[in-house]
C-alpha cells in the first residue's frame, strides 16, 4: 500500500517543511506529534516523524518508528529508503545495505538508493566500497549531479584530495549555482590547504543566503582545520545567532570549547543540550567525550550505557566505552570492554560487521601493554584477517607494526602486503612506513620508499619525496633538489620538515627566520609557533623567544591543549619554570594530555618540588595512561622520581651530592643568588677540542658535523675512538682507569666517562659529535672561568658541551665517581652513572664545598640557549633513529617479513 495524505494535512506538512528549512527540528517534531495525537494512524506523518527523529540523532526511537511502519507498508519504497537510513545510523550496516539492494533490484536507477548505499559505506569506513558504489551509480545515471558530488566526497575520504578538488571544480563549472557542488568544492579546497578559496566559496553562498546551514557549518570546519579554533568558535556562535536550533552548529560550538581547553564550559554546554534533548545521541556522546577528557570515567561510561541499553550494538557507543578504558583505565578493563563490545556485535558476517569489529580491536591495541596486546593479536587473528582488505591504511599499518614488534610479523605479513597492494596509500601511513624501514635498515629500503611514493596521491607526494631524498642522500642534497614554486605558500608540514633540514646542514638561524615567516602567516597554528620559539632558542635568540611568548600570553585568549603545550614548553626551555608551572596550573582542567603532563612533571622537578612531582606521577599512573605509564619507569622522569622518593623517605640518609633531585635544588639556589665577589683566578682553558666516537670512522652525517669543530681556528683538534681512548687512559691514569672504560655497557657510557677523564687531565673543550659548531669556539673558551657547563631546561646539568681548565674539582670528583661506578658495575642508568645526572651531582658537591670554605666557586652555568649562539645542540639526524646509532635504546621488531611482502606486490 502506498502512503498518501489528505488535503487537510497539507497545510500542517507545509508548516513542518518551513520549520525544517529554518533548522528548527524540535518545532517540526512538535507539529508532527500534534497531528499524530489527533490522527495516530496517519502514515505520512509517522514517516515524517521517523525521519525527524533520525535527524535529531534519536536513532533508537527513529528505528522503532520506521520499523513499525515498514511492517504495515513493506513494499513502499519511501519507507524502505528511510528505514535503511535509520538502520545505518543505529549501527546496522547490513540491514541498511539489504534494503537499498532490494530497492535497486526493483528499480536500478533509484537515485536515493544509489546515494544511500554510498552513505552507508562511508558511515562504516568502507571507502573502497563507497568508491565502487559511486562509480556504479554514475554508470547508471551518468549525468546525476548528486552522485557526482558523492564521488567527490569519496575521493576526499580516500585522501585523494587533488582529484576530489579537480573533479568538483569541473562540476562547479557546469553547475555554478548548485550549492551542494559549491560546498563540497569548498571542503576539497580546505583539504588541499587553500583556506582562502574554501572560505570564499562559503562566503559567496552567505552573501545571498545568510542563514544557509551548510555554509555556516563549513566556515567553522575550515577555521578549525587551519588551527584557528577561536575563530571557529566565533563562526559557530555567529551561525547560532541565525539558526539557534541548528544541531551541527550546537555540536561544533561544544567541540570548539573542548579544543580550546574550556572543558567546564564544554561540559555545561552539552549537559544543557542533553537535558533539553535527552534522546539525542550526538549530544550525549559528545558530553561523554568531554567527561572523559576531564578524567570523569564513571560519568563518561554512564552516558554511553544509556545508548547501549536500547541499542546494544551501537558502534559509536561501543567505541566510546572502549576509548574511555584506553584513556582512563588499565589493560584488564580494556580487554573486558573489548570482549563485551565484540560479544554485543555478534558474528561479523558482512563487510560492515567485519570492519566494525576490527576497528574495536585496533582501538584496544592502542592502549594495551605489550604482553596483553600480543594475547589479543593471537586471539583475534582470524577476525582481523577477515577485515584486512577493508581496514583504512593507517589501521592496517598499525596492526602490522605492533604485531612485528611483538614477534608476530609472520602471522601479520599479509597486512603489509594488503597495504602495499592498494592503489592509494595515504601520506600519513606512507611516512610511517618510510621511517620504519629506514630505522631498521631493511635491505632495499630505498626501493621500497620509491615504490610507496608512487602510491601516494600526487598532491601529497612532494613532501614525502623531500623526506625520502633527505634519508637517502642527506639534507643538503634534498634541499638543493626541492622544487621552488614562486608565490606558493607551503603547508605547515613542509615548513617543519624544511626547517629540520636547515638545522641538519648547520643553518639554525635560517631555520628560525623561515619558521618565523611561516608562523606570522599562520598566527593560529600552535605547532608552527612552538617550532619557531624552539628554533629561536636553538640559535641563541632567547630574548626574541621570550618576546614571542610574552606577546602570545598577553593576548589573553583561551588556550587549547596544543597552545598550552606550546607556551609551557617554550617558557620551560627558556628557563622560566615558575611561569610554565603557573600557566599549566591556571589553565589545567581535568586530566592533562600525556605530553603536557610530561612537561609539567619536568617543570616540577626543575623547581625542586619533588613532592608535587611525585603526586603528579601517581596521578598519571592512577589515570591508567597504559602505554605511557608502562614506559615511564626507565625514562629520565622515572629516574628522578625514584631519586626523589629516596630523598623524601630519609633526607638524612644521603648527602645532597649523592642524589640528583637535591643536587638540582642546590644548583638552582646558587644560580638565583647575586654574585658573591670575584672568583679565584683560574688557569686558562687550553685551546684544544676533544670528541669521542667509538668506531674509527664515524657515519658520514656525523663526520660532517665533527668537521665543524675540527676546522675551528686557533684550536688543536683531537678525536678518540675506543682503542685510542683505552691507550690514553692506560698511559696517563693506569690500568684501572682503562678497565673502567671496558666495563661501560654502551658507547654512550664510554663517551661520558672518557670526556671526564680527558678534561680532568688536559682541560679544553668537549663537544658531542651531534652538536654543530655554528659560531666561534673562541667565544666559548675565551670567556670561560675554570669550568663552564650548561643548564638543561629541566634543571639538570648537560654534559654534551663542557669547557674546562685542567684539574677542575668538579671534573676530578665526577671522573673518580664514574670510575668507581663502572668498576663496581653499578646498576644505575647511564644518565645517572656517567652522564648528566653524575655531572649535576658533581657540580652540587663543588658548590656546597665552596660555600663551606667561603670561596666563590670557579664555575659558570648558563642556560643552554645562551650557548646556542655558537653551538647547534642535538642536531636531529635521521641516523639517530636507525639501529646503527649507539645511543639509541634497543629497538624491537625488524620487519623481517616486510621485504618479502613488498617483492610479492612489486614483482621484484
Amino acid at each position: 500500500m502506498a502512503i498518501g495524505t489528505g488535503p487537510a494535512a497539507l497545510a500542517r506538512m507545509a508548516a513542518v517543511d518551513t520549520l525544517v528549512a529554518a533548522g528548527d527540528l524540535d518545532g517540526a517534531l512538535a507539529h508532527v506529534d500534534e497531528r499524530l495525537a489527533h490522527r495516530p494512524g496517519d502514515a505520512a506523518f509517522q514517516l515524517r516523524r521517523g525521519v525527524l527523529l533520525r535527524r535529531l540523532h534519536q536513532h533508537g526511537e527513529s528505528l522503532a518508528q520506521l520499523s513499525a511502519l515498514f511492517e504495515r507498508f513493506p513494499d513502499d519504497v519511501e519507507v524502505r529508503l528511510e528505514l535503511a537510513a535509520a538502520r545505518r545510523m543505529a549501527g546496522d550496516g547490513d540491514g541498511s545495505m539489504r534494503l537499498y539492494a532490494e530497492v535497486l533490484a526493483e528499480a536500478p536507477a533509484n537515485r536515493a538508493a544509489l546515494i544511500g548505499r554510498i552513505d552507508t559505506a562511508l558511515h562504516f569506513q568502507l571507502t573502497d566500497a563507497a568508491l565502487r558504489h559511486a562509480l556504479a551509480g554514475l554508470a547508471v545515471l551518468p549525468g546525476h549531479v548528486g552522485l557526482a558530488v558523492k564521488l567527490g566526497v569519496v575521493l576526499r575520504k580516500l585522501q585523494r584530495h587533488d582529484e576530489s578538488r579537480a573533479h568538483l571544480a569541473a562540476l562547479a563549472a557546469r553547475h555554478p549555482d548548485n550549492l551542494a557542488v559549491r560546498h563540497e568544492l569548498a571542503a576539497a579546497c580546505r583539504m588541499t590547504g587553500d583556506r582562502a578559496a574554501s572560505m570564499g566559496l562559503y562566503d559567496r553562498t552567505l552573501a545571498t543566503d545568510p542563514g544557509n546551514r551548510d555554509a555556516l557549518v563549513g566556515r567553522v570546519d575550515t577555521a578549525a582545520h587551519f588551527g584557528r579554533v577561536d575563530e571557529a568558535l566565533a563562526h559557530a556562535e555567529a551561525g547560532l545567532a541565525r539558526r539557534p536550533a541548528e544541531l551541527k552548529l550546537l555540536v561544533k560550538k561544544g567541540v570548539m570549547l573542548r579544543e580550546l581547553g574550556r572543558l567546564d564550559a564544554c561540559v555545561a554546554h552539552f549537559a544543557d543540550l542533553v537535558a533539553r534533548r535527552p534522546g539525542n545521541l550526538w549530544f550525549r556522546h559528545e558530553l561523554a567525550a568531554a567527561k572523559r577528557q576531564m578524567g570523569d570515567r564513571e560519568a563518561s561510561l554512564r552516558l554511553y550505557d544509556e545508548t547501549l541499553r536500547t541499542l546494544p550494538g551501537h558502534r559509536v557507543a561501543r567505541l566510546g566505552r572502549l576509548d574511555t578504558a584506553v584513556r582512563l583505565a588499565g589493560s584488564d578493563e580494556i580487554e573486558r570492554e573489548l570482549c563485551a563490545a565484540l560479544g554485543a556485535l555478534g558474528a561479523a558476517t558482512s563487510d560492515a560487521g567485519r570492519i566494525g569489529a576490527a576497528s574495536l580491536v585496533c582501538r584496544a591495541l592502542a592502549g594495551l601493554s605489550s604482553d596483553r596486546a600480543g594475547v589479543v593479536l593471537r586471539a583475534q587473528r582470524d577476525l582481523l584477517a577477515a577485515a584486512r582488505d577493508l581496514l583504512p591504511g593507517n589501521l592496517l599499518w598499525s596492526v602490522y607494526e605492533i604485531a612485528d614488534l611483538l614477534g608476530l610479523g609472520a602471522d601479520y605479513a599479509p597486512f603489509a602486503a594488503s597495504l602495499l597492494a592498494r592503489e592509494t596509500i595515504g601520506p600519513g601511513e606512507a611516512r610511517r612506513i618510510l621511517m620504519k624501514i629506514f630505522e631498521v635498515g631493511l635491505p632495499g629500503w630505498p626501493d621500497i620508499g620509491a615504490f610507496v611514493e608512487t602510491r601516494i596521491p600526487p598532491g601529497d607526494r612532494q613532501l614525502f619525496a623531500l623526506e625520502r631524498r633527505a634519508l637517502e642522500g642527506g639534507a643538503a642534497a634534498a634541499l638543493a633538489a626541492r622544487p621552488r614554486v614562486p608565490g606558493r605558500r607551503r603547508p605547515a608540514s613542509e615548513v617543519l620538515l624544511l626547517s629540520r633540514l636547515l638545522v641538519r646542514v648547520g643553518r639554525p638561524r635560517r631555520a628560525a627566520r623561515y619558521l618565523g615567516l611561516a608562523a606570522r602567516q599562520a598566527p593560529h597554528d600552535a605547532t608552527l609557533f612552538r617550532a619557531h620559539v624552539r628554533a629561536l632558542l636553538a640559535c641563541g635568540a632567547g630574548e626574541l623567544a621570550a618576546a614571542r611568548l610574552a606577546a602570545r600570553l598577553a593576548e589573553g585568549a583561551d588556550l587549547s591543549p596544543d597552545w598550552l603545550a606550546a607556551l609551557s614548553d617554550g617558557l620551560a626551555e627558556h628557563g622560566d619554570l615558575e611561569g610554565a608551572r603557573s600557566l599549566i596550573e591556571r589553565h589545567r582542567n581535568g586530566q592533562l594530555p600525556p605530553r603536557l603532563q610530561h612537561t609539567y612533571i619536568n617543570v616540577l622537578f626543575g623547581l625542586g618540588d619533588t613532592v608535587a612531582a611525585a603526586a603528579e606521577i601517581a596521578r598519571f599512573r592512577d589515570a591508567g595512561m597504559n602505554k605511557h605509564a608502562a614506559h615511564f619507569a626507565p625514562s629520565l622522569l622515572g629516574l628522578l622520581a625514584a631519586d626523589a622518593l629516596m630523598q623524601d623517605a630519609d633526607p638524612a640518609a644521603e648527602p645532597e651530592f649523592a642524589l640528583v633531585s637535591p643536587a638540582m635544588r642546590t644548583v638552582r639556589d646558587w644560580r638565583q643568588r647575586p654574585p658573591a665577589g670575584a672568583r679565584p683566578a683560574a688557569g686558562p682553558v687550553p685551546r684544544k677540542i676533544v670528541q669521542y666516537w667509538n668506531d674509527p670512522v664515524p657515519p658520514a652525517e656525523i663526520a660532517a658535523i665533527m668537521r665543524s669543530w675540527e676546522a675551528a681556528a686557533g684550536f688543536a683538534y683531537h678525536c678518540f675512538d675506543r682503542a685510542r681512548a683505552l691507550g690514553f687512559l692506560r698511559e696517563r691514569l693506569g690500568i684501572d682507569w682503562a678497565k673502567a672504560l671496558k666495563h661501560a655497557v654502551s658507547p654512550a657510557e664510554e663517551s661520558d666517562y672518557f670526556r671526564l677523564c680527558y678534561l680532568m687531565l688536559e682541560g679544553g673543550l668537549y663537544a658531542d659529535c651531534d652538536d654543530w659548531l655554528t659560531g666561534d669556539a673562541e667565544a666559548l673558551a675565551g670567556g670561560s672561568p675554570g669550568l663552564t657547563v650548561m643548564l638543561e631546561p629541566r634543571g639538570t646539568i648537560g654534559n654534551n658541551l663542557i669547557v674546562a681548565a685542567p684539574r677542575h674539582p668538579v671534573l676530578v670528583w665526577a671522573a673518580a665517581a664514574a670510575r668507581r661506578a663502572l668498576l663496581e658495575r653499578h646498576n644505575d642508568s647511564t644518565w645517572t652513572k656517567t652522564g648528566p645526572g653524575l655531572l649535576t651531582r658533581a657540580v652540587a658537591h663543588y658548590l656546597t664545598r665552596s660555600d663551606a670554605a667561603g670561596t666563590p666557586p670557579d664555575v659558570a652555568i648558563p642556560h643552554r640557549w645562551q650557548l646556542a649562539a655558537h653551538v647547534s645542540f642535538h642536531v636531529p639526524l635521521p641516523y639517530k633513529r636507525s639501529r646503527g646509532y649507539w645511543n639509541r635504546q634497543s629497538m624491537a621488531g625488524d620487519l623481517a617479513h616486510f621485504g618479502a611482502a613488498f617483492r610479492a606486490v612489486a614483482g621484484g
